[in-house]
């Protein structure tokens, strides 16, 4: 975010030359030659300080226990090994400029994966001076990312404990996470169709919440995830538009998805986007799969509740369609992720944890 002052070695430059030409050459006559007064001795460079002995109990720890140690200390976590015990040993070094390397280069995002802080160097952020501070808040894409990560840990928690008798409460979780979205929605709707801003940001916040259903589906809950996703678990995001207050009910996740996505998209057609965005934004909804264009909750109900948006649909809807756009080149924002494993805990496990009596 901070930019460090540069040398300008044009003024020295300019005094060597000057120099030169008014100092007689050694193929030139002269009667008398002017010799300079001698520079002054430089001052001693002061000692440098004694570099930290090596900590043999850092050098014999493992990864996970070098974090702990940092974490405890208030040290940034991320590196290789040796970058931690640096840190720990007092030996990590400065940046040319002379403060620590910062991990981040937007007000956003210091997350410690290289993809996220290079997508997150590529965002325009000047709306953030004039937007509100809470709503700055609510969509700080770090702060999302651990949100729903330990979501993801929770309902893996959950369906590991009960597999088989569980699976009622589960889906009530998963409908709460669901839910959980409806006030982003709505500050995504606030900024990029009603102000018109920050729509590298919002499309940002949606594959943050697309991937986090992707992590949920991993998770082998009885029935599976998806299936109990797309049976009746409904929010709410509520739309203002024209001064009136209309309500927007999507049912899962595909219609969450299609609609947020295609606001977004319509919305910064509408503004004069640059092309090269909008293809970024339409890449992450293809990505994940949301291709519904002209579906129930797409281009046809975007056409009846906003009209700013109308005119944009037939441009969106042919863009989508176009099987050489250059969107389609742009590598895809989807994360494959491993099945977890969890215990049928009727017959396994520790007999403590059992749903069933092994008796």
């Amino acid at each position: 975010n901070m930019s460090s002052p540069t040398s300008t070695p044009s003024a020295s430059a300019s005094s060597s030359s000057s120099l030169s030409s008014t100092t007689p050459s050694a193929s030139t006559s002269s009667s008398f030659v002017i010799t300079p007064a001698p520079a002054p001795a430089p001052a001693p460079a002061p000692a440098p300080a004694p570099a930290p002995a090596p900590n043999p109990r850092f050098r014999g720890m493992l990864i996970p226990a070098l974090k702990a140690e940092c974490k405890a200390r208030g040290f940034k976590v991320s590196g290789t090994k040796q970058e931690l015990i640096d840190r720990l040993e007092g030996r990590e070094l400065p940046s040319p400029s002379g403060s620590k390397r910062k991990l981040a280069s937007t007000p956003f995002d210091d997350d410690d994966d290289e993809s996220h802080k290079a997508i997150s160097r590529s965002i325009d952020y000047s709306w953030v001076n004039d937007a509100d501070p809470n709503l700055v808040k609510r969509l700080t894409i770090k702060d999302l990312r651990k949100v729903y990560a330990s979501k993801v840990k929770e309902f893996h928690r959950e369906v590991d404990s009960d597999w088989h008798d569980g699976y009622e409460e589960q889906g009530e979780s998963l409908a709460e996470y669901l839910n959980s979205f409806a006030p982003l929605f709505q500050d995504i709707y606030d900024l990029a169709v009603v102000k018109g801003v920050g729509f590298q940001h919002c499309n940002e916040v949606l594959v943050v919440l697309a991937d986090f259903i992707e992590q949920l589906k991993s998770v082998p809950m009885r029935g599976g995830v998806e299936e109990v996703l797309e049976d009746n678990y409904a929010t709410k995001v509520k739309v203002n538009f024209s001064r009136e207050n209309k309500v927007v009910t999507m049912e899962n996740p595909a219609e969450m998805f299609e609609t947020m996505w295609s606001y977004i998209i319509l919305a910064a057609m509408a503004y004069g986007v640059d092309q090269i965005i909008i293809d970024q934004i339409l890449c992450s909804k293809h990505s994940f799969g949301y291709d519904d264009v002209g579906g129930d909750f797409g281009v046809v109900d975007l056409q009846l509740i906003d009209p700013q948006l109308q005119p944009q649909v037939d441009r969106y809807t042919s863009l989508c369609k176009d099987k050489a756009a250059p969107w389609r080149a742009l590598p895809s924002r989807k994360v494959s992720y491993k099945g977890k494993r969890v215990l049928d805990r009727r017959y396994d496990g520790p007999k403590n944890r059992r749903t069933r009596n092994s008796d």
